[in-house]
């Protein structure tokens, strides 16, 4: 297994993680502090330089916001690992800014949710794509368990086409 825990910024977890033996599989990664889980998720982006160097088709990159306030210590050790395997990933730990008691954490900015202006234009462009029947989906969302969705999805006239969710 490869991988890096490139930045930690603005409360966001931010690299990547690839299995050269299972190069199309999306692996999951944990940041701890103090052996306790304070982020969770799918590394699953796609990231241009991964792409660039070979590493898989690109998309194995990571950006979790992260629960600082969880952390103890000072300042507060951060560990970026796979989640099944354990195996820590290279640039951890990092250090995070300490929170003061009683001090709240900035909300964590999701690189990847569209400005509010940009909304109604996505709104159309969906209603647009659900009235093509090339861009049908089936699926179920099955459970929601640490903060983590379960479930499938497909597009029925297309069968290998990726569907992000």
């Amino acid at each position: 297994m490869q991988g890096s825990f490139d930045q930690l910024i603005d409360g966001r977890a931010i690299g990547w993680v690839f299995s050269p033996d299972a190069p199309g599989t999306r692996l999951e990664v944990e940041i701890l502090c103090n052996d306790r889980v304070v982020a969770r998720g799918l590394a699953h982006l796609e990231r241009a330089d991964l792409a660039q160097a070979g590493i898989g088709d690109g998309r194995h990159g990571f950006d979790l916001s992260v629960d600082l306030s969880l952390c103890q210590g000072d300042p507060p050790q951060l560990i970026a690992c796979e989640a099944y395997s354990g195996q820590i990933l290279t640039g951890s730990p990092r250090q995070a800014k300490a929170i003061a008691s009683g001090q709240e954490q900035a909300p964590a900015i999701d690189a990847h949710t569209p400005p509010d202006e940009l909304n109604d234009e996505l709104d159309d462009e969906l209603d647009h794509e659900l009235d093509d029947e090339s861009m049908k989906v089936h699926g179920h969302f099955d459970d929601l368990l640490h903060g983590n969705a379960d479930g499938w999805v497909y597009f029925p006239n297309q069968p290998h086409r990726r569907a992000d969710v």
